[in-house]
């Protein structure tokens, strides 16, 4: 009974700590794991209607998005610091943590309709600047 109870609990704890939040204080070792952790919480708020969760999940994208713009991502190969396509990486992360800003935003003023309306919004941008830099999804 108490290894079955200790399997119990650390399977509940190694749950929690996978799905567990990107605190500011965490870095990102590059731009892979940065686009995983905002994907990941993408799928989520898109699929929640809790202020709560959208909030804290809304605060991570934006912080792995702000690590990833001091990073150059090994696709599209050859991207430099001052190419072109490292300038629209840049832009496509700006109007990301924009929009994560506006729906925060709406959030704290309680509008979870109009916030969801901007996550919505997200997933177009993401496609137009993966397509842009032509990184599959």
């Amino acid at each position: 009974m108490a290894k079955l109870l200790t399997l119990v609990v650390s399977v509940c704890l190694a749950a929690t700590l996978a799905s567990a939040p990107l605190r500011a204080e965490e870095k990102i070792a590059d731009v892979e794991q940065a686009m995983k952790i905002i994907a990941r919480n993408y799928r989520a708020i898109s699929k929640s209607d809790d202020p709560a969760l959208l909030t804290r999940d809304l605060q991570t994208i934006r912080s792995a998005a702000q690590q990833a713009q001091g990073m150059i991502p090994a696709k599209p190969k050859g991207m430099t610091e001052h190419s072109e396509a490292h300038k629209t990486y840049l832009a496509g992360l700006s109007k990301l943590e924009d929009q994560t800003d506006q729906a925060l935003a709406l959030l704290a003023d309680g509008k979870v309709p109009e916030a969801k309306k901007v996550i919505g919004e997200m997933k177009t941008v993401r496609d137009h600047y993966h397509k842009e830099l032509k990184v599959k999804d």
